[in-house]
């Protein structure tokens, strides 16, 4: 999974919940905001939009399951 890539489990988890992942996914009193940046080179840009709209998707698909 692309997520798993990127290292959402390791980068935005605070280091307090790591033993505790489930318990920070499901808590409402936590702050889920995780700021990554990601820099990207592409020749075409039709295909790096393409590329990004998958990856939102994917990541909308990923915060939904839960």
């Amino acid at each position: 999974m692309l997520l798993k890539l990127l290292g959402y489990e390791t980068a935005c988890v605070p280091s307090n919940m790591a033993d505790n992942k489930i318990g920070y996914i499901q808590s409402p009193n936590i702050s889920k905001a995780c700021t990554r940046v990601l820099k990207v080179k592409c020749k075409y840009f039709l295909i790096c939009l393409y590329a990004l709209k998958i990856f939102v998707n994917q990541v909308c698909n990923y915060s939904d399951s839960f």
